[in-house]
């Protein structure tokens, strides 16, 4: 079961450990294919959904599936269904061990799928709460998303500009990305040329900048909390990761011009005195 965080840093560890009781922004659904222990969803107060009938879905927050729906049929088609019209629900694919699943993550992946796990111990379902209760902590901006979606920039880009704003919350490594997706990344990196788009590395940080402001459009205005639920080690960490977006954003010709694009983006090239 593969998670894209990087490695964390004692510092980190330090400082999140006093924050493990932050408030979640994201609710949680498990549909109700979705054959995970009883105590699951009380752990994450997570309400159970028939993605086939209950429009709830369609609501913000973190989605757990099966490998097929209440009616016996693969996900992947209702997920496909589902992208259409939501880019900013998460959708965890939950298979139990011996389910033969692995050989379609890279399916799931293109069709939207943000997260994989393998279920085969409690300890795997203790991973996937911690997961889901750590990712509930700061959501995907959903006028980002919807800013992308109408940027032309080919059908496997933008794929992957929606994956990156979905998923941007810490840290990612980009090989595993690529992966996830089926390509090298000598490949997916080809995809991102000047000058409409900007190095797949700096679309990630674009998410995580995102992913800034939204909590900071949902008042929360601690910088101290603002930090941690981006998986900052500190206040000061993070300010010193957004001036340096902030001036490569406003020296850099394609990254300013894929900024210019996005409205909630703008921060990052306004004047210093107009930013919040």
């Amino acid at each position: 079961m593969g998670r894209m965080d990087v490695p964390e840093s004692p510092a980190y560890n330090s400082a999140w450990s006093g924050m493990r009781e932050l408030k979640p922004l994201l609710k949680v659904y498990i549909d109700a294919a979705c054959e995970l222990p009883d105590d699951t969803a009380r752990d994450l107060s997570a309400r159970a959904v028939n993605i086939l009938s209950d429009k709830a879905v369609l609501d913000q927050g973190i989605l757990l599936v099966g490998p097929r729906t209440s009616d016996g049929q693969p996900t992947i088609s209702t997920m496909n269904h589902l992208r259409r019209q939501n880019q900013r629900v998460l959708v965890y694919l939950c298979a139990r061990a011996g389910e033969v699943v692995a050989p379609m993550a890279v399916s799931y992946t293109r069709a939207g799928l943000d997260q994989f796990f393998m279920i085969s111990s409690s300890a795997d379902v203790a991973d996937l709460v911690s997961c889901v209760r750590e990712r509930a902590l700061a959501p995907p901006s959903e006028a980002a998303l919807e800013s992308l979606k109408a940027l032309e920039v080919g059908s496997w880009p933008s794929r992957l500009m929606l994956y990156a704003f979905r998923n941007s919350q810490s840290p990612v490594r980009l090989e595993q990305v690529a992966q996830r997706f089926g390509k090298a990344l000598r490949t997916v990196e080809d995809w991102f040329q000047p000058p409409r788009i900007p190095m797949l590395v700096d679309v990630f940080r674009c998410g995580r900048f995102s992913h800034l402001m939204e909590l900071k459009r949902m008042g929360v205005r601690g910088a101290t909390e603002r930090a941690h639920r981006l998986r900052f080690s500190s206040a000061a960490s993070l300010l010193k990761w957004e001036s340096r977006l902030q001036a490569k954003a406003s020296c850099e010709q394609r990254l300013r011009t894929f900024v210019e694009q996005i409205p909630e983006l703008h921060p990052l090239i306004a004047d210093p005195d107009a930013r919040g």
